[in-house]
């Protein structure tokens, strides 16, 4: 179930009436792309298809100093 609008101006935090009304809809077409995604993905990928994950660790662990 997708978020409602207020629900993702409501995350962005605290701002003024001003800086919603500015928000808005850019808010509005991110969602609607998200939206789209999902749809896209839904229908074309199957249960069988694993996410791409990665694991990123901090350069100081594998890099010696130089």
């Amino acid at each position: 179930m997708p978020l409602s609008i207020a629900s993702r101006m409501l995350m962005i935090g605290p701002i003024s009436d001003t800086d919603a009304n500015a928000a808005r809809p850019t808010v509005e077409a991110w969602a609607a792309r998200a939206e789209s995604l999902t749809t896209f993905f839904n229908q074309t990928l199957s249960a069988e298809t694993s996410p791409i994950t990665a694991f990123v660790s901090s350069e100081i662990l594998w890099r010696k100093p130089t």
